[in-house]
């Protein structure tokens, strides 16, 4: 244990080089633990529990970073769609979400819901760990698109097409401070 982050406030964030921290290992509970030191991030006092947000921003800014605009589909509703709609509302034509969860959130960032899968788009993210999206997504995308996914644990996907890039969430910058901020308290 490193003696430094004794006493401080952290965030373990999902995933290590070594592993999923709680998905491949059914979680943990205790006052002191040890985890791989890739996946702490010590937290400003500054942040409070929107912290938690920080690996799912962490990916938007990532991806934001790799795309050149366009239109964007995303495969799933959860924290990873949501958090990127918001971060990326200004920055591409148009947002597309598909999904089988709750709609509601999206409309406040203008995402349109899709219903059908006939329509060819410049960008994907896959957010779901349903295996249907790793099929479907390379068909529905432009020529030159691109389609990401969060890297959330060694073990998955089993098979994974040359078309999809894996994007780490737990490389977290200052940078991703600032958009938090940004983004206010509200999610």
């Amino acid at each position: 244990m490193d003696p430094s982050l004794r006493g401080r406030r952290i965030l373990v964030t999902p995933y290590s080089a070594y592993g999923g921290i709680g998905t491949e290992l059914n979680g943990l509970l205790s006052e002191e633990a040890n985890v791989p030191y890739d996946s702490i991030e010590v937290i400003p006092g500054d942040v409070q529990e929107e912290a938690l947000l920080l690996p799912f921003v962490s990916f938007a800014r990532k991806v934001k970073e790799r795309i050149n605009g366009g239109t964007l589909l995303m495969l799933g509703g959860g924290l990873v769609s949501l958090i990127t709609s918001a971060i990326l509302k200004d920055y591409v034509s148009e947002i597309g979400v598909f999904t089988e969860g709750n709609v509601l959130p999206f409309k406040q960032f203008g995402v349109e819901i899709i219903s059908n899968l006939d329509k060819k788009w410049d960008n994907i993210i896959i957010s779901t760990t349903r295996s249907w999206a790793r099929l479907v997504a390379p068909r529905l995308l432009r020529s030159t698109g691109k389609i990401f996914m969060p890297k959330i644990m060694n073990s998955w996907p089993l098979i994974l097409s040359r078309d999809i890039e894996i994007v780490p969430i737990n490389e977290i910058n200052d940078e991703d401070y600032l958009i938090l901020k940004k983004i206010g308290r509200k999610y």
